[in-house]
């Protein structure tokens, strides 16, 4: 059975879908693309030691970390054979702006994040620019899957695990509470994934 993704911490979490396991289906469609390593990617905590240490010792001019026993890089092939992803393909070049991204999370997620509420004085944004409130998408796929789910629902349960394991783990930012949909324009149709490297 395939590991579960978390998007946030799993004890703080408690949805059936998670707790549960991931459905074959979706499991299916996330191995036809090709990220099925990415399921076996550890939650681990991050050793800040660790990454003060490395960014000391990197040498942007060069790309490389400059450690006591020499010079160290991290290259494509690690990627792959660490993550399990493909490293083969078509670049990841897509839009960076579009018109209204929430046609893009309607059409490929199903669900269209709300528009901000005006005059209320509080910051209500669901979506900025291409960025997602990740707790909001959490509770839009908070359910798991019917036995008789249709392959449309099934395909965009596919693409919140597509996203959340792109924006939490090979492209993440500082941001933990927020995903970019952007990366899922890859991914209409879901079988285009796999033509990416």
């Amino acid at each position: 059975m395939a590991r579960v993704y978390y998007l946030h911490d799993p004890d703080s979490y408690s949805s059936s879908l998670i707790s549960g396991g991931l459905d074959p289906w979706i499991a299916a469609y996330i191995a036809d693309v090709g990220l099925e390593g990415l399921l076996r990617v550890p939650n681990i905590d991050l050793d800040h030691a660790l990454i003060t240490m490395l960014v000391e010792r990197l040498r942007p001019e060069m790309h490389s970390f400059h450690l006591p026993h020499g010079e160290m890089t991290i290259t494509l092939q690690d990627m792959e054979v660490i993550m399990g992803v493909p490293v083969d393909g078509l670049p990841v070049v897509g839009f960076t702006h579009m018109q209204d991204w929430g046609d893009l999370c309607a059409e490929l997620l199903g669900h269209r994040p709300p528009n901000r509420e005006v005059d209320t004085g509080k910051n209500t944004a669901v979506m900025e620019g291409p960025r997602v409130k990740a707790c909001w998408l959490e509770k839009r796929f908070s359910n798991p899957l019917l036995a008789n789910a249709t392959e449309v629902l099934v395909q965009q349960y596919a693409q919140f695990y597509i996203l959340g394991m792109l924006g939490g783990i090979l492209v993440m930012d500082k941001s933990s509470e927020q995903l970019s949909i952007m990366y899922l324009q890859f991914f209409n149709l879901i079988s285009n994934g796999k033509n990416y490297s």
